[in-house]
């Protein structure tokens, strides 16, 4: 018996409606997964807020010293940075590779600093393996905000601007604080050649006799053209930056960290470039007084 073309339309019509069944059906499993996703990572927070809570109780036991800051540029207002938040809205770099290291270089209680530290995960780092650890952020997002690491530690993140004259000293007398390690990842390129002075002022003047000043430098362009913000206001290569750290008073150290050994530049997660891997995109400079 011949097909009609009712009969056609007929099946057409159960068939349409058995793939809305299936697609119905599918969108609800598929909902079922991301709130079981949600909940996991939901408890996989909860946790990991416990454990740090656990650690930061313990560092509070050991009665580290608490620093005050003196500046009159508590916010880089004129910054893309601060204006447009990239970096300072999304980034909380964790790394304890790279204390670790600097415990072995240095063999003894640290004191570090990290400029334009947004979340202020790496000076978390640094605290929950005993040792003196200061952030500064140019802008005033991840405070705001409660971003990264600064509900859990606001005593020890602050806002600054760090290309204009400030002044870390200790809260118990007074005296100013020197840093066996001071440090800054992909924050350089994002100053105007004019801050770099007094930027590396500020370094020389907070950097302990013996201790380095640890960085990556990224040379890619980046902006938004959205916003019209730039980020990365110098793109030079590494012998322009080198001739640079001269200029204001330093020297190279070499053979003192592997690429892996950094938090940035390292392949430090899957947006993190690679020195190693991607030579074009970046280099790391490790530097001390030449004074010294």
């Amino acid at each position: 018996m011949a097909r009609t073309q009712d009969d056609a339309t007929k099946e057409l019509v159960q068939f349409l409606q058995k793939m809305s069944e299936a697609v119905v059906s599918t969108s609800k499993l598929v909902l079922q997964v991301q709130l079981r996703q949600d909940y996991l990572q939901q408890s996989i927070d909860r946790l990991t807020n416990i454990l740090r809570e656990q650690q930061l109780r313990a560092v509070g036991e050991r009665d580290l010293p608490r620093v005050t800051l003196a500046t009159k540029h508590p916010v880089a207002i004129h910054s893309d940075d601060h204006k447009s938040p990239l970096g300072a809205r999304q980034d909380n770099t964790h790394y304890p590779r790279f204390v670790r290291r600097c415990e072995q270089i240095f063999q003894r209680p640290l004191r570090a600093l990290d400029l334009g530290c947004a979340g202020g995960g790496l000076v978390f780092d640094f605290l929950t393996r005993g040792h003196m650890a200061i952030g500064l952020e140019g802008s005033d997002y991840p405070k705001r905000h409660g971003a990264g690491e600064w509900p859990l530690i606001p005593n020890n993140l602050f806002t600054c601007d760090i290309t204009k004259p400030f002044q870390l000293s200790h809260e118990i007398d007074g005296t100013p604080c020197k840093f066996e390690v001071i440090s800054m990842w992909e924050v350089l390129e994002h100053m105007e050649e004019e801050q770099l002075p007094q930027l590396f002022e500020n370094i020389k003047s907070h950097l302990a006799p013996d201790g380095i000043f640890a960085c990556s430098v990224a040379t890619f362009e980046c902006a938004d053209e959205e916003s019209g913000a730039v980020y990365h206001k110098i793109v030079q290569g590494k012998d322009w930056w080198h001739s640079k750290a001269k200029h204001f008073g330093f020297k190279l150290e070499k053979n003192l960290f592997s690429c892996l050994d950094f938090p940035r530049g390292s392949g430090n997660g899957p947006m993190d470039w690679s020195a190693e891997r991607d030579p074009q995109m970046g280099f790391h400079m490790v530097l001390r007084l030449a004074s010294h």
